[in-house]
This record gives C-alpha cells, structure tokens and sequence, in this order.
C-alpha cells in the first residue's frame, strides 16, 4: 500500500449577528489566501 503525505492549509473567520455572511466569506476568502502563501500546514485566521 502506498503513503501519500497530506497538508492542510486553511483560513478562519468569525463572525457576530450584525455582520453580513458576504462579509464573513470575503475574511475568510483573504486568510485563506494568507495561508497559502505562507507555507503548507498553515492556518490564518481572520
């Protein structure tokens, strides 16, 4: 069986009632961004 090697990288973001869901999605949009560009197994949050 072979072993392939996985990583992970990914942005958070959270949010309170009064924001706007399109604004939750475009934070969590950049830090996923920000995440890739900083390297592999690496989580940004917003």
């Amino acid at each position: 069986m072979e072993r392939h090697g996985v990583t992970l990288s990914t942005g958070v973001a959270t949010n309170t009632k009064a924001e706007p869901l399109a604004s939750v999605i475009e934070r969590a949009d950049a830090a996923i961004d920000d995440a890739k560009q900083a390297g592999r197994n690496t989580v940004v949050f917003a």
